[in-house]
């Protein structure tokens, strides 16, 4: 069994999809970028720290155990896209990004007991 640290039904809904056993572990962390911080190194950033979080959840009865977590964000003219707060908000970023190029960046990090790995992915 793995661990999602995760608060997203949707990634939930993956891992049922693909039939992999797993416990949630919701995770708290501050999402706030960094002053002139790339998108790749914030979300890879975000990714690993959600992983972290996670690993630092369980006692040592699961301390061998792997804590999943990922991060995914749009940017568009190098500025990271927030996430919408209400459906208008929602509606203005799909009008700002429809028929403009647009990377949407997802990073999936494993926690394990002493090692954090994290791979990236980018889509225009």
């Amino acid at each position: 069994m793995i661990y999602l640290a995760s608060g997203s039904p949707r990634r939930a809904d993956l891992l049922r999809q693909i039939n992999v056993e797993f416990q949630l572990l919701p995770v708290d962390i501050d999402e706030s970028a960094r002053r002139h911080e790339p998108a790749a190194d914030y979300v890879t950033r975000m990714a690993s720290s959600k992983a972290a979080a996670g690993r630092d959840m369980l006692d040592e009865r699961a301390e061998d155990a792997a804590v999943l977590a990922a991060d995914t964000i749009i940017t568009i003219d190098d500025k990271i896209i927030g996430k919408p707060v209400d459906r208008e908000q929602c509606r203005r970023i799909l009008s700002t990004l429809s028929g403009r190029e647009h990377r949407v960046m997802s990073a999936v990090s494993v926690a394990l007991k002493n090692d954090i790995l994290c791979r990236l992915s980018t889509n225009l």
